[in-house]
């Protein structure tokens, strides 16, 4: 194994890293059942529901050019910068709809719409940041943790975000929501250390 890494279980930068991506792949299926349940609670229209997964899942068109300037930008900047973005959006549309009672469909739109250009740019720097965390002999192992880690997540997501927005309602579900955020962006900005590699030990890093 290269010198340069830790063995796989001993990396603190990885164990915590696949933690961020996995509270972030919840993240991501907690707000969407949350926003969800506020688009009905707010419009009753099951069409409205369809227009905001719809815009919530237009934005993916936009994963490979954004992979393509991922090469061109800070790594560990793209990956606080979108669990930032996430944790302001679901932080501001939960505490205006506490506050408001009733919110425009259009800023629900909005926030779809935003929700699905973050992840269009999180979900592949974080296919990027697993060469820089493993030699290239564990690349195809750290891969399937980190698949792994992510389908668990989005099952949970989904599980807990139902229970949430039934005990909390939606509102403090997203602001639950954007609290995990927040702290998805402190653990890659304190405790994660993203080493630039050649390009040719970025092969295989997909989920």
């Amino acid at each position: 194994m290269s010198a340069q890494f830790p063995p796989i279980w001993h990396h603190r930068s990885l164990i915590v890293w696949l933690l961020s991506v996995a509270q972030s792949r919840f993240g991501s299926a907690l707000s969407g059942v949350a926003l969800s349940f506020l688009v009905l609670d707010q419009t009753g229209s099951v069409g409205s529901l369809s227009l905001t997964l719809a815009l919530a899942f237009l934005p993916t068109v936009l994963m490979p050019l954004a992979g393509v300037w991922l090469d061109r930008l800070n790594l560990r900047w793209v990956l606080m910068l979108t669990d930032l973005a996430n944790a302001a959006l679901q932080l501001s549309l939960g505490g205006a709809a506490l506050l408001l009672g009733h919110l425009p469909p259009a800023l629900i739109y909005a926030a779809a719409l935003l929700g699905g250009l973050v992840g269009a740019w999180s979900q592949p720097a974080a296919r990027s940041a697993l060469p820089r965390l493993v030699p290239p002999e564990e690349l195809t192992r750290a891969g399937g943790l980190l698949s792994s880690a992510v389908q668990v997540a989005l099952l949970l997501g989904f599980l807990t975000g139902g229970l949430l927005v039934a005990r909390l309602g939606a509102p403090l579900a997203l602001l639950l929501d954007g609290l995990t955020y927040l702290f998805s962006a402190l653990a890659v900005a304190v405790w994660v250390k993203l080493p630039e590699v050649a390009p040719a030990q970025r092969e295989g890093a997909g989920y």
